[in-house]
């Protein structure tokens, strides 16, 4: 019996120091994963555009094929990036409310409208059923909204001349608040 429980405390002691090894690496491998989770957060986070931030840039065509890119802008004027749809029944609300700011502050602001997804057509004629005036870019990849981190239509975002993001709203804005970006820019 003696000789048995020798042998046993031998198989015993060994099966312990697997045991702690196995959980001390299970608990060291999950530390580092959530360590690198966290890390990844922070990358994530800081990529997602919000006041004081430096606007991505784009590179979009409008309906006739003329280029317009953010970074032409700076130094220049300040610029109001729009994200909407032709559908999108408060970006048809803000319609001529965004046609009149454009007109107004010409000289000061840019007033750009972004289209999420649709085709040159659609827009073509949407533009010409409603007289539009303020240029309308085409993004039928979707990229431009998604670097935005734009999740509704419309969504809006000041830029200065410096090209920083100076204000931002999401959803339906009003005209006297679209009127008030004026104060920004003077």
């Amino acid at each position: 019996m003696n000789n048995f429980l020798k042998k046993n405390t031998n198989l015993n002691v060994f099966l312990l120091i697997v045991i702690l090894v196995t959980v001390a690496y299970f608990f060291g491998t999950k530390k580092n994963s959530q360590e690198n989770n966290d890390n990844t957060k922070e990358e994530t986070i800081s990529l997602i555009p919000r006041v004081g931030s430096q606007a991505p840039d784009f590179n979009l065509k409008d309906i006739n094929g003329k280029e317009y890119k953010l970074k032409d802008y700076q130094g220049e004027k300040y610029v109001l990036v729009i994200f909407e749809t032709t559908w999108c029944p408060w970006c048809t609300k803000e319609r001529e409310d965004l046609d009149d700011l454009y007109l107004e502050a010409e000289d000061k602001m840019a007033v750009i409208t972004i289209d999420i997804g649709e085709s040159n057509q659609t827009v073509k004629e949407h533009i010409k059923k409603y007289d539009i005036k303020r240029p309308w870019l085409l993004d039928d990849k979707e990229n431009i909204p998604n670097i935005y981190a734009a999740n509704s239509t419309p969504s809006h975002f000041l830029i200065d001349k410096k090209g920083q993001i100076v204000w931002m709203r999401p959803g339906y804005t009003t005209r006297e608040i679209l009127f008030d970006l004026l104060s920004f820019v003077r």
